[in-house]
């Protein structure tokens, strides 16, 4: 566990958790989604022909 600080600053904390990270990785992750998803319903496609 980190030492206690006098002055911690819960804004930058927030800050850098959520709006640096959703810009940095926000368009990686989208497109990670799309490609996922493409794949399942590929997948279930050729599952379903094959049976």
């Amino acid at each position: 566990v980190a030492a206690v600080q006098s002055e911690p600053e819960p804004i930058d904390l927030l800050d850098l958790a959520g709006g640096g990270a959703l810009l940095k990785y926000g368009p990686y992750a989208a497109v990670g989604l799309l490609v996922a998803a493409l794949l399942f319903l590929l997948g279930r496609r050729s599952a379903s022909k094959g049976a």
